[in-house]
């Protein structure tokens, strides 16, 4: 190697050296706090979902709907998986009908009319240390062979 290859190669990694710390000085001069609504919350005990019905709650950004079912408790998100908007229920005929494209949900989340191209997600639910259903907005499932499995139904 000569002199010129040498130098040039040595300028090049104090330069990489130099930039490298100037972006972390950057980087650390941004806050990384999340000022997000938090996507696990504690629900309530288990008791309080043993019949039929549906309870209603606000997790994050998410609208999820806590329904007993017939293989056990699950939270089904309802955010219409077309273009997120939230579908209501629809107490005569015991479907979810989203109001922007005009899709149509059964309980179980499964599409029954288009144009939303998936059934709704499902939140995982647990019971905490506490002894507290808890949902966490954060993992979500809706391939139905997996989402009538746990954590996505919980047994109570």
């Amino acid at each position: 190697m000569d002199r010129r290859t040498f130098l040039l190669a040595g300028v090049g990694a104090l330069a990489a050296t130099g930039l490298g710390g100037l972006y972390a000085s950057l980087d650390s001069l941004v806050p990384t706090v999340s000022y997000a609504p938090p996507l696990k919350m504690a629900l309530g005990p288990p008791d309080d979902f043993a019949g039929p019905g549906m309870r209603d709650f606000q997790v994050g950004a998410r609208k999820i709907s806590v329904i007993m079912g017939d293989n056990g408790l699950y939270a089904l998100v309802r955010n219409c998986t077309h273009m997120g908007c939230i579908p209501a229920f629809n107490e005569e005929d015991g479907l979810f009908h989203c109001p922007c494209h005009g899709s149509i949900f059964k309980r179980t989340g499964d599409v029954v009319r288009g144009p939303a191209p998936e059934p709704l997600f499902r939140a995982a639910l647990t019971v905490n240390a506490r002894g507290l259903v808890e949902v966490n907005g954060a993992v979500l499932e809706n391939d139905e062979r997996i989402r009538d499995k746990a954590p996505f139904v919980l047994k109570i």
